[in-house]
């Protein structure tokens, strides 16, 4: 069955700190406020290991979070970072790295997170080396998380490892991919061959895995009915519905909130009926996916999704 958010929260891991254990408890964070439901695929016991958020025998660790698109990588990293027992780091950062790999990027987004004081406009990458690295040996113990990471050429990579490799001991790396190469070359070149900074071994990487039919369908049911409401005469179409998910709870709950809208028979066999070309479950695109939820959305949640967008992905919208 999939972990909700909570479940997942409580097993995420601990971290160790001068002999104790922390545990990381509830918390609002954008992704909780976003769905009740929200649903990690994939995550077992193993989850419980120290392991999944570094080992203190290494001076940096790398915690890959890795799987297809939808699965939930973005939301349990955020997860991570957001909490508030999470203390034992004196810097924390997020940086949406993408498929186009920009070392001043990356490190300039970290440093601003680190001490937004510093002017960084027009500056060289040589200046933001320098004063990241003055910040980062000052005795800082970091949590950076590196979302979305596509890159793979082993020269980029260790000039990232290169980049990172002052902060304190304990210092961690989140860095969610679809790739499992990704992940192999960072476990590449001369800082991880001293063990300076590496990803943990791979019995302690995350690998979120796609549901089932069935386990799509307990996403959809629980975004489209309440604890009473009567499910009679739709549980059969909803099943048929879960099948067009390709695994993705994404995809899953997204079904789910339009169906909460239109729960009559006449309405989910329409949806049921609708023909997309998914094509491949495993590596098709999950936008793709996705079209039959926004077939069946209302008007005005269009014209909201239609405007967002013209913009990039990971682009940060200012508060109004």
């Amino acid at each position: 069955m999939p972990h909700n958010l909570k479940k997942v929260r409580a097993k995420i891991g601990k971290i160790e700190k001068g002999g104790e254990v922390l545990k990381l408890g509830q918390h609002e964070t954008r992704a909780e406020n976003s769905s009740k439901n929200e649903t990690f695929a994939g995550i077992n016991d193993e989850a419980q290991k120290p392991g999944m958020v570094g080992r203190t025998n290494e001076d940096i660790s790398i915690i890959p979070i890795v799987g297809l698109g939808g699965l939930g990588k973005t939301t349990l990293a955020e997860s991570v970072l957001a909490d508030k027992k999470v203390n034992v780091f004196d810097s924390q950062a997020w940086v949406h790295v993408s498929k186009v790999f920009d070392l001043k990027k990356i490190g300039s987004a970290i440093l601003k997170s680190i001490n937004s004081s510093i002017n960084l406009d027009n500056c060289a990458l040589q200046f933001m080396q320098d004063n990241l690295k003055r910040e980062l040996a000052s005795s800082i113990r970091y949590l950076i998380v590196l979302d979305e990471f596509w890159e793979e050429d082993a020269e980029k990579l260790e000039k990232l490892k290169q980049m990172l490799q002052h902060g304190r001991k304990g210092s961690r790396i989140i860095l969610t991919t679809r790739n499992q190469s990704v992940v192999a070359k960072l476990s590449t070149g001369v800082l991880a061959h001293q063990r300076k900074i590496r990803p943990v071994p791979e019995s302690d990487q995350i690998k979120l895995g796609v549901l089932s039919p069935d386990e799509c369908w307990e996403v959809i049911k629980q975004t489209a009915f309440g604890s009473d409401d009567d499910q009679s005469g739709l549980e059969e179409i909803g099943r048929q519905i879960a099948e067009k998910c390709g695994g993705v709870p994404l995809v899953a709950n997204a079904l789910g909130q339009v169906m909460s809208e239109l729960r009559t028979v006449e309405a989910w066999e329409k949806i049921k009926d609708t023909k997309i070309n998914f094509g491949s479950r495993y590596y098709q695109d999950t936008l793709e996916r996705l079209m039959l939820s926004y077939y069946y959305m209302k008007l005005d949640f269009k014209m909201c999704f239609t405007y967002l967008a013209a913009f990039p992905k990971g682009f940060v919208v200012d508060d109004v």
